[in-house]
């Protein structure tokens, strides 16, 4: 039997298993998917290319955006890390070419993150040679330089649909691992609730912004803030 229930007298319990720790983990690759999708879509949109340089503010919000997307879609895969999404796992049944592709995506995010760029950023120091009697002459010397900031607006077509595939792929994972939770949870008794631990917000202090996920929540550390009453599916929590 089911007993209806307001906000008012509901209590929110932690559950932390290795099956719930992982949903987390797959909702939180799904959040970055989806942001990523979004922010490169509105590069494509609103600030891409195809000929020519851009002007103003366009200059300025093109890279930043395409850099964003960019570097969100990496961060949900590894080689290492079993808790993210595997390129040979989401990609390899497509073709070589699909996972050559995803190797340039994770090329173009080492270089953002070296902060270096490599030959993607260039400046060069040009003499102005005028010529006299068949001879060059030294006149004065210019700068040109080479930025990149995003693809050009036809690679839309690529790349939108690439990241489809991974987003689609991790709607099964999680569908699994919901069933997994599910179970979990409907099989808990009374006194089993009573004992896990309340569910809170925690917000790490600046010096703990190295730490990785598991060590923060094992140091104990952080602010603490209740969670917010319903609705909870997607409840965003913006630090003070």
């Amino acid at each position: 039997m089911t007993t209806n229930s307001s906000s008012e007298d509901e209590t929110y319990k932690l559950l932390s298993t290795p099956e719930a720790e992982h949903l987390a983990e797959l909702y939180l690759i799904q959040g970055d998917l989806n942001t990523a999708y979004d922010t490169l879509d509105l590069y494509f949109e609103k600030y891409a290319v195809n000929e020519g340089p851009r002007y103003g503010r366009a200059a300025l919000v093109a890279p930043s955006l395409f850099r964003d997307g960019i570097l969100l879609f990496c961060s949900c895969f590894s080689t290492k890390d079993k808790s993210k999404l595997h390129p040979e796992t989401v990609y390899a049944h497509l073709g070589a070419d699909r996972l050559e592709y995803a190797q340039k995506l994770l090329d173009l995010r080492d270089a953002f993150v070296a902060h270096n760029f490599g030959p993607q950023r260039q400046h060069n120091i040009v003499v102005i040679c005028p010529k006299a009697d068949g001879k060059l002459l030294p006149y004065a010397f210019t700068q040109y330089f080479v930025r990149f900031s995003g693809w050009v607006g036809r690679e839309r077509t690529q790349l939108l649909p690439f990241i489809d595939v991974a987003r689609e792929h991790l709607k099964k994972v999680i569908a699994t691992a919901e069933a997994d939770v599910m179970d979990q949870v409907v099989a808990l008794t009374s006194e089993q609730l009573e004992a896990l631990p309340d569910a809170e917000i925690v917000l790490p202090e600046p010096s703990d912004y190295r730490s990785s996920r598991s060590r923060f929540r094992q140091s104990g550390r952080g602010s603490r803030l209740p969670v917010p009453q319903r609705r909870l599916g997607r409840t965003v929590v913006v630090a003070p």
